[in-house]
């Protein structure tokens, strides 16, 4: 792929270095690659993570063969071979085995805890996402795409309906730093929304 990029006159390749699962994933054998049956790892590293830079042990591929594979690394050498300059691409907040697995994840504004989206606020996020970029450092990208740095807003007419809100206590003291009182917030969101 890298050398495709580079005849068509790309100067850099972005790689995966994590991932989140999508609404339409392929899956089983594609027909332009029969060589290779899909394997998909939602919210795990695609790279072998170092534990010790992370507050928790950071979320490793289920499917062994891509656990025993290192894309990053893979991905780097043939950018590099390439004459392409090599961004890891990481997804931040949303990251469904870590929502599940810790208590990382966004609150709404009813209390629910959110199965996909983590908050910004939270501290071990925050400790999560800086030992990410840190272990990617080890590979000499020159630079990381933080994908999916917010938490998603609706461009829809029903409003904060179909959009991620946190409520948490970290998102409240925030918010209390700033002046703003997040429970009368949270009420008038779920009034907004025909929720009790």
């Amino acid at each position: 792929m890298a050398w495709n990029a580079a005849a068509m006159g790309a100067d850099a390749l972005a790689v995966s270095a994590t991932g989140v699962e999508e609404r339409h994933p392929p899956s089983g054998i594609l027909p332009h690659n029969p060589d290779y049956e899909v394997a998909l790892s939602a919210g795990c590293a695609y790279f072998d993570a170092d534990p010790s830079l992370y507050p928790v042990e950071p979320p490793r591929p289920e499917d062994e063969r891509m656990r025993s594979f290192d894309a990053l690394a893979e991905g780097a050498r043939g950018a590099r071979e390439a004459g392409l300059k090599v961004f890891a691409r990481v997804e931040t907040l949303a990251n469904e085995i870590l929502a599940a697995r810790e208590p990382f994840s966004a609150v709404s504004a009813s209390g629910e805890r959110n199965k996909l989206w983590l908050c910004p606020n939270n501290p071990g996020v925050r400790a999560y996402l800086r030992g990410l970029v840190r272990d990617i450092s080890r590979y000499g990208v020159d630079g990381v795409v933080l994908a999916r740095f917010q938490l998603p807003w609706p461009a829809r007419p029903e409003g904060p309906a179909g959009g991620v809100h946190c409520f948490c206590e970290h998102c409240a003291s925030r918010a209390a730093e700033e002046g703003l009182d997040a429970d009368r917030v949270a009420r008038a969101l779920r009034r907004g929304l025909g929720e009790p």
